[in-house]
């Protein structure tokens, strides 16, 4: 597989913590949206339109506070306004304190559009230390 990282914009909702480190390859550094938005969201942009496949997400947390990233759904972007769901979509925060068991594995075979969004409908931080999406 190859995982698509080149040229891509990451925004996120209200003053996110360094967007960028998502997608640095470095699963020292992690980011995180402004925690007191009622809907948290994070986008990963690409420079073109792609096919999209698998998406890797590394929880930001993998204490106690791992938690937070319970529920958060995944979509394709069609443009700007218009999202289509994917076949795994959510993620169901699991137990365990590594990162092998903090890495969530989602699948939005078949969609094609200008990104990814990712969206949690609390006021709890999305918290990532990587985030890869599989656009072949």
């Amino acid at each position: 597989k190859q995982w698509y990282q080149r040229r891509v914009a990451i925004t996120a909702g209200g003053h996110p913590v360094g967007p960028e480190k998502a997608i640095d390859g470095n699963l020292g550094t992690q980011t995180h949206t402004t925690c007191t938005l009622p809907r948290q969201w994070f986008r990963y942009h690409f420079s073109e339109r792609r096919t999209i496949g698998q998406i890797k997400v590394v929880n930001g947390k993998i204490n106690s506070n791992r938690v937070r990233l319970n529920g958060m759904r995944v979509s394709v972007m069609l443009d700007n306004l218009n999202r289509l769901p994917c076949r795994v979509d959510t993620v169901t925060v699991r137990e365990g304190d590594t990162l092998e068991a903090q890495t969530y594995y989602l699948d939005c075979t078949g969609n094609t559009g200008i990104g990814v969004e990712f969206v949690l409908d609390t006021n709890t931080c999305l918290e990532f230390r990587q985030i890869e999406v599989y656009a072949p």
